[in-house]
């Protein structure tokens, strides 16, 4: 069997069904949505701001998530660069409350609506392959035990950090940390505090918010934000060390009056990652396949949601077209990284009580090697105790090795076999130590 759209969208979060949602409010293009899941199981759930109303009434989801009726949110706190509480009210903003979402419910409903809007939405399919064809591409997909064809003249990668579309085209992940949340779930009272909680801790920081359960009432969702390779050298995923840790954030602690060590963790990727290229000739990406931002912005699925209306748009360009549109979508992408980036690094820099910690360390140091600086290599090795604990497990002579002939920063980066585990980040920063250790130097140009 073998059905075909004008655009065939994989991924049903929020920033799939927006896109979807953007492209039949525009226009009468033929859209198929394609998601692995039937939204049976549970999913973490997260806290939505008030600034998200606007999008969901431009995507006509007001109604449906409105009827919902999930938990209003009442502020963030921090205790952030010092011990102290520092509160950001809502109810002080010009959009009310905002929102403690039942995720499943949420991600449902939206689909929900989309389908009610005329897109096809497969539920339980997976994605088996895609290739490109002329006029578009072919994906072959999976129900249990069924498989189907699907023709789409235009494909959107909304299938988060798997980026499984992207990815089988040909485009890459840059990392820029390995940062994942381990999360424990406690029983909460009906009167608990509404606001959502960030604490630092020595290996990282915790994040709680009391979120609906799934049998009903609310329960707290405690996260450890941390790095991956820190939860092997610190044994972190074992509930014992997680909850000594815990003991440590007071502020945390307190929400948690009478609470155990839990009985299990659970892993969850939270990575910030930039995908190059964003799109090409019959497809784009979208939401977290495009690039995966920090927790600590709290502001996820208001990003995707905005992310899906101006992708949508920029779609119904492309296949009337108006190829410029994915460039200008690209552009504004990138940009807007950009300046998350930025906002990252100062709101890491804003916390120094722990200047020996890796974690800390590693979001801390600056860049400041330009991407076309030409580098060479002064000597062959590098003493493997100074070699920084924070650059690990980046090899030093990976480096050197790769300029043993004057070579660009960028192309060092670029073509760094350890790109993918360590980042580009990191392996910009270990060219820096390397400089600054005088095992590298700057080629100076060419007079002749």
């Amino acid at each position: 069997m073998n059905k075909t759209f004008d655009i065939a969208v994989v991924g049903g979060g929020p920033a799939g069904a927006a896109t979807a949602l953007s492209i039949r409010r525009q226009s009468g293009l033929t859209v198929a949505l394609v998601e692995k899941t039937d939204y049976g199981q549970p999913r973490v759930g997260e806290t939505l701001s008030p600034g998200a109303r606007s999008l969901l009434e431009y995507l006509e989801a007001w109604p449906a998530f409105e009827q919902a009726g999930h938990a209003p949110a009442y502020g963030n706190a921090a205790a952030w660069g010092n011990d102290a509480i520092y509160q950001r009210d809502f109810m002080f903003t010009p959009f009310g409350h905002g929102w403690h979402l039942d995720r499943r419910r949420f991600d449902a409903d939206l689909v929900a609506t989309a389908g009610q809007k005329g897109v096809v939405v497969y539920r339980n399919t997976l994605l088996e392959h895609v290739e490109r064809e002329d006029g578009g591409c072919r994906l072959r997909l999976r129900q249990g035990e069924d498989t189907m064809g699907l023709t789409a003249r235009f494909v959107v990668d909304a299938s988060g950090k798997g980026q499984v579309v992207a990815r089988k085209l040909g485009a890459e992940r840059q990392l820029i940390d390995n940062m994942v949340a381990l999360v424990a779930e406690y029983p909460a009272m009906p009167d608990a505090d509404t606001f959502t909680l960030v604490e630092p801790c020595a290996q990282g920081w915790f994040y709680s918010a009391c979120l609906p359960a799934e049998a009903g009432g609310r329960t707290w969702w405690v996260a450890l934000m941390t790095d991956a390779d820190l939860i092997q050298q610190h044994e972190l995923r074992v509930p014992e060390v997680w909850w000594r840790l815990l003991n440590g954030a007071r502020h945390t602690m307190a929400r948690l009056a009478g609470a155990q060590a839990p009985a299990r963790l659970q892993v969850v990727s939270a990575h910030s990652a930039l995908l190059e290229p964003l799109y090409g000739q019959d497809w784009v990406a979208v939401g977290d396949a495009a690039g995966s931002y920090d927790p600590l912005s709290s502001s996820g699925i208001v990003r995707a949601l905005d992310a899906g209306i101006h992708t949508g748009q920029a779609v119904v360009q492309a296949l009337v077209g108006n190829r410029a549109a994915l460039a200008q979508l690209a552009e504004r992408h990138v940009g807007a990284y950009q300046q998350y980036l930025g906002t990252r690094a100062s709101y890491y820099q804003m916390e120094q009580r722990w200047p020996d910690s890796n974690f800390w360390r590693r979001r801390q140091a600056v860049v400041t090697l330009a991407p076309d600086c030409q580098l060479v290599s002064v000597h062959k090795a590098v003493d493997a105790v100074a070699w920084p604990a924070d650059l690990q497990p980046l090899e030093p002579a990976s480096l050197l090795s790769a300029c043993s002939t004057t070579t660009p920063a960028a192309a060092v980066v670029a073509a760094h076999p350890q790109r993918t585990e360590v980042g580009d980040e990191r392996i910009i920063l270990g060219l820096q130590w390397l400089l600054q250790a005088g095992l590298l130097a700057i080629a100076k140009p060419s007079t002749a």
